[in-house]
């Protein structure tokens, strides 16, 4: 069983409790180990996730200077200047690029920017982890964060750190498909440089 614990614990990129007894049984196929009973497998999956969650806030706690707490902090509190939570501000996606969206995610990355977000390096975490703790702090609500004390530092840093933390990605893409549409002439063809100029006459020809 201890070839099975670290088996899941190295499949810490993974968070869902189905999708890890599904991999944790083909495994014992694979290493032809007769299976647990479900009520042992699902203990064995929950101390993995407690393990990998241990291991993740390990790897990125030197991120996690007082000022940062600080700052990831205040993502959960209401801020009177917006009338809601920056983390819902942050989530919130525009609807279609107009000037006013445009202006709204500029805005959210200058905040980013203003808290470093663009200087975080979590490569020391599998890209499909940072994947999942960015879309689990996306969905999450602000008593769901809280209600997992220190756990929630992970989850905002790999949300601030990850490039759709902002509507930005979406109005530019609206944007330019707004402007296609409403171009009234078509895009010009572009030549290619070899085709200008005189045709050179082949070798022997008169």
């Amino acid at each position: 069983m201890k070839e099975l614990e670290q088996f899941l614990l190295d499949q810490m990129e993974h968070d869902t409790p189905s999708l890890l007894s599904h991999q944790a049984a083909e495994h014992l196929i694979s290493s032809k180990v007769v299976r647990p009973g479900v009520v042992v497998l699902m203990q064995m999956v929950g101390s993995a996730r407690n393990a990998a969650g241990a291991l993740t806030s390990e790897k990125v706690d030197h991120l996690l200077t007082g000022p940062m707490r600080a700052d990831l902090d205040r993502l959960l509190a209401h801020d009177p200047e917006i009338g809601t939570t920056r983390l819902a501000w942050l989530t919130t996606p525009a609807v279609e690029a107009t000037p006013t969206s445009i202006k709204l995610a500029i805005d959210k990355l200058m905040y980013l920017r203003a808290m470093d977000a663009h200087l975080l390096d979590l490569s020391m975490l599998p890209r499909e982890r940072r994947r999942f703790l960015a879309t689990l702090g996306r969905r999450s609500t602000v008593q769901g964060l809280e209600r997992r004390g220190e756990r929630r530092y992970p989850i905002l840093l790999a949300l601030v750190a990850s490039p759709r933390s902002t509507s930005w990605t979406r109005s530019s893409r609206c944007s330019t498909r707004r402007c296609r549409r409403a171009s009234p002439t078509p895009r010009p063809r572009l030549t290619p440089p070899w085709r200008n100029g005189p045709r050179r006459a082949r070798p022997g020809s008169c």
